[in-house]
């Protein structure tokens, strides 16, 4: 039996990766590029990889607890399968993602190896982006834009009127609006 372990550091907090990991019927976005689609039918997931190789995967368990998902590959391209994945925390603001796969025969090391090291990195690179764009959305501020709707929105509760604008009132009518009478507010 063959046996290939990956580990790869990742620069977001255990919670997040496990977050975004336990999503298995996510796994292309979560791996992308190295695969390209996913569908789920109860517990059985097939993924489609770049090279288009079409798996089918059973999923045994996701462990909130542990932060491990476990899964099988199904079907005849191995005799034996068994995989791991797990998120391990290393500090407040990194962690660690082990890939374990196990099977029978040991010659398909040589397929499998390559796509546990790129779906580590691609893990690993989706996930930080994913989080550094959570984190940039987050300090961005919310535009609004200003004029009679936006007021006639903010006093419905939808968001804080905008700050009055000196001139503002009355609009006087322009060539593209003029003729066509005031246009309503959703």
């Amino acid at each position: 039996m063959a046996t290939i372990r990956h580990q790869h550091d990742i620069a977001v907090p255990a919670e997040r990766a496990w977050a975004m990991l336990r999503r298995v019927d996510r796994a292309d976005r979560l791996f992308a590029p190295v695969l390209t689609g996913c569908t789920m039918e109860g517990d059985v997931r097939t993924v489609t990889f770049a090279n288009g190789m079409v798996v089918r995967e059973q999923v045994v368990t996701v462990d909130d607890a542990g932060r491990r998902l476990a899964y099988s590959v199904l079907g005849d391209m191995f005799e034996r399968h068994a995989a791991s994945m797990e998120i391990l925390p290393l500090d407040a603001d990194s962690c660690r993602f082990v890939w374990t796969s196990d099977f029978l025969p040991a010659e398909r090391a040589e397929t499998v190896r390559p796509l546990v090291i790129e779906g580590a990195s691609a893990l690993a690179r989706n996930v930080e982006r994913d989080a550094g764009a959570g984190q940039a959305q987050a300090r961005r501020p919310v535009s609004r834009p200003a004029g009679p709707c936006a007021r006639s929105r903010a006093r419905a509760g939808r968001w804080p009127a905008p700050p009055p604008v000196r001139g503002a009132w009355p609009r006087r009518p322009t060539r593209r609006s003029a003729g066509r009478g005031r246009r309503s507010c959703p």
